[in-house]
Order: structure tokens, then sequence, then C-alpha cells
């Protein structure tokens, strides 16, 4: 095997991190050693993995064949070197012979949330796994394959998954800690190679006496491409191996989107729930009632990391993004930006239950709730209790742009006010009066979620926008209504 296909094989095996690499803004920093399995054909790749604060670096090692990917979720950008040749690549992640999509990290409680593209997931119980305490859950993977992971609730990472096509994942020798910034960096006397020349290599390859052929398949004479692929995976690695460059416009670069300090993105989300209720109450006694519920969250967050366009047909265009944890990470001037979050809110609920005066007197209820509860942390200190997640992506042409907003929240504090009356039209019309007050605290965060397609100003200015959207609050049950309204904010 020639160390063309075998770089492709082992660049298609990083492919299996596929929604698994992390943003390391809401996972602990460490190294660890990883094994990947090919589920198509069985094929093994080992080797080291580092997760920093916003890039993670994967050393492979496959059949005698070294190759290391550094990606960049901020920027949406990757790097692919060839140690043995001393060559790089540069590409948009999800464009290539690579694919690592840019995914949250992996929540422990619910890897459904936070836009993970994850669905079904079915919780399983909590195991030790290569010495951390892992909580296993079975979900379909955005991908459509089904995955059993041990996602770390301290890592807020999988140290493990298989999937039920054969492929499997597992970390293990797992060093938490700072990762040195090099190890993020194109060493010295690396040369940039084009996507375009490794097409050419890959084209020569499949020319060669044993490779398949078949002028009706645009798979055919592509060297060991994994059948487990996602199509729009497998279609990408094809045209790049054949050398065909992406279609449509080159994106504009050294636009003024591109420099500056950063945006502060304020927004606020508000949303109310009226429900009508017949469930039963006190076992099987049925009854009646209605709650309305209201939440207002207002965040301000920094956008303080700036990637600038690719400039290529199909590139994303210039991006700012939210990064924390790390001193000097992002600019000067947003580093010092706080993160500030707060949140209100309010309910009402009633409920009438008819009785039979010996087992139970028939009653009411009535609640009242309000709460409150604000933080604000510096950008540069990793806190639990105040976590967002936020990007401005605009688009090639300069013409829209997307937002990702989503917020862990600050704890609120809830007063609930309870007056209950029974016994009406019992023992000569006595009714039983009681009043209590209950105190609780919450965390009514929502996951990440992404507001496309609004237009971009002409010059660098204030943007502002409101959109209605459908959010899950907290551990509340089912999505609500919700109206986001935002502002972004050059920093000065």
């Amino acid at each position: 095997m020639t160390s063309t296909a075998r770089s492709v094989q082992a660049m298609a095996l990083v492919a299996l991190l596929a929604g698994q690499v992390a943003l390391a803004q809401q996972s602990s920093q460490f190294k660890a050693n990883v094994k990947m399995t090919n589920g198509s054909d069985g094929t093994t790749a080992t080797g080291t993995m580092y997760l920093g604060s916003a890039k993670t670096r994967t050393e492979l090692s496959m059949d005698g064949q070294n190759i290391v990917v550094i990606a960049d979720p901020a920027s949406r950008t990757q790097m692919v070197l060839m140690p043995s040749d001393k060559v790089y690549m540069q590409m948009p992640i999800g464009m290539g012979p690579v694919s690592i999509p840019v995914a949250g990290p992996t929540d422990p409680t619910n890897p459904c949330s936070g836009g993970s593209g994850n669905t079904d997931c079915v919780k399983g119980p909590s195991e030790s796994v290569n010495g951390y305490q892992a909580v296993r859950w079975d979900y379909t993977s955005a991908d459509g394959t089904r995955t059993r992971a041990w996602v770390s609730t301290k890592l807020r990472f999988p140290i493990k998954t298989s999937d039920d096509n054969g492929s499997s994942m597992e970390f293990s020798n797992i060093a938490e800690g700072p990762q040195p910034a090099s190890l993020f960096a194109i060493p010295a006397g690396y040369t940039k190679m084009d996507v375009a020349a490794m097409g050419a290599m890959g084209a020569a390859q499949a020319g060669r006496p044993g490779a398949r052929g078949n002028a009706g398949n645009p798979m055919a004479g592509m060297p060991n491409i994994p059948a487990n692929l996602p199509p729009g995976a497998a279609a990408a690695m094809a045209a790049a191996m054949r050398g065909d460059a992406p279609k449509g416009a080159a994106g504009a670069t050294g636009s003024a989107w591109e420099r500056g300090n950063g945006w502060i993105l304020s927004a606020t989300v508000t949303a109310t729930e009226t429900v009508t209720s017949n469930a039963p109450l006190y076992g099987s006694v049925p009854s009646e009632g209605q709650s309305t519920f209201s939440i207002t969250s207002k965040i301000s967050l920094p956008l303080n990391s700036g990637a600038p366009a690719a400039g290529v047909p199909g590139a994303p265009g210039p991006m700012w993004s939210h990064l924390a944890g790390v001193p000097g990470i992002g600019t000067p001037a947003g580093d010092k930006v706080p993160i500030t979050a707060s949140t209100t809110t309010e309910s009402r609920s009633t409920a009438t239950w008819k009785g039979d005066c010996t087992v139970l007197d028939p009653g009411t209820r009535s609640t009242q709730m309000k709460g409150a509860g604000e933080n604000s942390v510096p950008i540069t200190q990793m806190r639990p209790e105040l976590i967002g997640q936020a990007m401005f992506k605009i688009s090639n042409d300069l013409k829209s742009y997307d937002l990702l907003l989503g917020i862990n929240g600050p704890k609120v504090k809830e007063v609930m006010q309870i007056h209950q009356e029974t016994g009406a039209g019992c023992r000569g019309g006595k009714v039983s009066v009681s009043d209590s007050t209950v105190t609780r605290e919450r965390v009514y965060g929502f996951p990440t979620t992404e507001l496309k397609g609004m237009p971009l100003p002409a010059t660098v200015s204030t943007i502002t926008g409101s959109k209605k959207v459908r959010l899950r609050f907290g551990d509340r049950q089912g999505e609500m209504d919700a109206t986001v309204t935002w502002t972004l904010t050059p920093i000065r």
C-alpha cells in the first residue's frame, strides 16, 4: 500500500471522531491514548489525542503511517499534517478527505441536548471506565448510527463509544491538565500542500494496477474509502481525491468584518406557556387545573476570538466565537469583558378536585411562584455555574449571518406560596385552610440554538435582531415557544 493510500485510510478513521470531538471551552483539558476501529473493514488506528482550550490535536498511527489532525472549532478549519513528508493541508472542517465536524460538549445528563444532533437518548447505568465515573447512553448519532457512549461526568467527554456498525473508540491513560499551545501550531519546516494536489495523488494511485475501476461510479478507483462513511462525507472525500475543486464563488477575504477586537452579544430570551391539565391527584382522584409559567433570561458575553474568511468556494466567511477559560485566548479587549446572565421566573397554578368527605375531602389549591438569579464571571475563568456558547458566523459573500447562542445559566432562587382549602361541604361545611412557603433553587439554561440567515449590514456597525424559536429551559419537560432578541456591539 502506498503512503497516500495509508494516509487516506488513517484520515478516514479520524472521521470516526465525528460527534465526539468537543469544544474544549466546556471540557477539561487532557491528553489521552486513543484507539479507533473501523467497523466496515476492521482497520484499527492507535494514537494520542490532546484536548486544548480551543483546539484538538489527534495523532494516529496505522499500517506504519502517521498522520496528525489539528481541528479548530472556532474557525471551523483543520490542518492535516503528514509528518513523513513534512507537508500539511488546510481546509474547512467538513470538507476534503477528513471530516471532524464541530460538535458541542457531550452532556453527561443528556447527550441529545446542546444541539448535538443526537436523538432517541436512553440512559443506562453509571459505570467506571478507565478510572473515570461515566454514564452509559444509547442514542442515534447525527449520521443515523445507533451508538453506545460512556460519558465521563467529570470530563464531559465520551471515554468509550461502540457503534452498531462495528466501529468503536476508546480513550485510556487520561492525563488532565493544560496542553501546550505549540501542539496546535504547524511545526517549522512543513510545506503547505493544496487539497487539489492530494486529489491528484489519489487519482494517480487509482490508476495503478490493482485499483478498482468503474466509470459509472464516482467512488470507483478511490483507495480505501470506508463503506460506513455518511454519504456527504464519502462524496466529499471522493471529490477531494479526484482533485475536484468545490463549486461556487470564492468567499471575500480581508474585509472589515475580520478586524477589530470582537463583539459583545447581548440577548434576551422570553417565553410564556399555559397548560390545562386533568391529571389524577392523590392517586386516582381526577382533578382539573391550569398553570402558567413565564421566564426571562438575559445574557451578555464577548465574542473574543476571530477567524478570517477562508476565501475558497464553499468555505465559510469570517467568524467570531466565544472562547472562555484561558487568559490570552482572545483579543486583549475581548478578554476584559465578563460573562453575565440573569433569569427571572414566575408561575401561577390552580387545581380543583372532588372528594367523598370520608377517604378524601374535596379541595382547591393555588400556587404562586416568583424566582430570580444572576451571576457574572470573568471570561478567563472556567466556571461551571455560568457557561456560555456563542458564535457569529458570516456568509462568504458578506450578505448574511448566522448566530449560535446557548447558556448554562445562573442558579435561580424560587419562592412558592401555596394556599389550600379542603372540606367544603363536608362535616357541616367546616373548611380546613393551610398556607405554606416552599423555596428551591433551579437552573434554567437552554441548549445552543442556531438562528440562520439574518441580513448583514453593508458596513461594520451594531446589529440587532429578533426571532421566534422553540427552546427547552433547564429540566422542564418539553419545549416552549420563545422569542430571542439580540444586539451585537463591536468591542472598542
